[in-house]
């Protein structure tokens, strides 16, 4: 080198050179175990009860949708402080309402079935009854010609009453099937009235019973169906004349309202009593109140009244008071009712 001076020489020795570097490594193995165990015992110790907490809700609604399951129709789930359990719960209550609902409609259905068709023989047999008597008594041959006029007479009654029971059976079946269309079209509601009260004006003759009508001068225009209005009023205006007695009156009257119309059949008969007014509206139901005119019916033309009218979107209600007389009101609405199908 340059000036005459000998290289520079630096010599380096290692010893050992990975010592620290497995010490590092140790040391953090061993802050990653602990760390990891303790991060295992908060979990344990965090996540039993959090666990807990959502398995014991699952389990009770798992069990109440057991019992419900069984037929225990009253199991409800209970309630929860986990917002999403809490909504499920509830839906589960909720499902489980309408199908307590629905199965109490059923069995509700099948008991008013077993009584219509109990009724219904009751009903039946009391006019077979009479006509089997009737021509026993006729074959036998030892019945004078007055008495087997009258026995024709009250056959005929007999046959007309089968007739007219089967006409509104047939009707309340087609009603319950929902095959009980209405041909509604825009008319004036004066017309049926008229209708009725001259078909039933002999008969109030017969009987010694006033039968008026009070109606608007002006056409009272509204859609109805007029078969089944005329049925409605010879339903009502029937049960009038049937339970006035002689020298009595039956009046119809109709009256225009901003919402429709009001429809009344009055009568000064014998009344209905109060406990008896909510049921005169079902199938078979025939007051105690009536005398000798209750064998006569079949309970069933109220009942039917009361479908035609709320197939109408309208309502039927019935007043009464023992000695003073009925009225049935109907109102029926302004605008024609949305019939299913259409």
């Amino acid at each position: 080198m340059p000036g005459g001076l000998p290289p520079l020489t630096f010599i380096i020795s290692v010893t050992n050179p990975y010592t620290s570097r497995v010490t590092t490594l140790d040391q953090v193995r061993g802050t990653l175990f602990f760390t990891g165990l303790v991060a295992l015992l908060a979990s344990l110790l965090v996540g039993i009860p959090a666990a807990r907490r959502f398995t014991g809700p699952l389990a009770r609604l798992r069990r109440a949708s057991s019992r419900l399951a069984q037929g225990q129709l009253d199991e409800r789930a209970p309630r929860s402080d986990i917002v999403e359990i809490d909504d499920l719960a509830r839906q589960f209550n909720v499902m489980a309402d309408r199908l307590s609902e629905s199965l109490r409609m059923l069995e509700a259905d099948r008991d008013r079935l077993r009584e219509f068709v109990a009724d219904v023989s009751h009903e039946l047999r009391t006019p077979i009854a009479a006509l089997r008597a009737f021509t026993e008594l006729q074959g036998d041959g030892e019945v004078d010609e007055p008495t087997r006029r009258e026995f024709l007479d009250r056959s005929k009654e007999q046959i007309s009453r089968l007739e007219w029971m089967s006409t509104n059976l047939l009707d309340l079946s087609r009603i319950d099937a929902g095959i009980f269309p209405l041909d509604i079209r825009p008319g004036d509601l004066r017309d049926p009235i008229r209708s009725v009260v001259e078909a039933h004006a002999e008969l109030a003759e017969q009987r010694g019973v006033s039968l008026t009508s009070e109606v608007p001068h002006a056409p009272l225009m509204l859609p109805f169906d007029r078969e089944r209005i005329v049925q409605l009023l010879t339903n009502l205006v029937g049960n009038g004349l049937k339970f006035t007695p002689r020298g009595g009156q039956v009046r119809v009257l109709l009256s225009d309202t901003p919402e429709g119309a009001v429809l009344e059949v009055r009568d000064s008969g014998p009344g209905i009593l109060a406990g008896e007014l909510p049921h005169v509206f079902e199938r078979f139901f025939r007051g105690t109140n009536v005398g000798e005119a209750r064998a006569s019916g079949s309970g069933l033309g109220l009942a039917i009244a009361r479908s035609i009218v709320e197939m109408h979107g309208g309502q039927i209600e019935v007043a009464s008071a023992i000695g003073e007389g009925t009225a049935f009101t109907v109102r029926l609405p302004r605008f024609a009712p949305v019939q299913q199908g259409q």
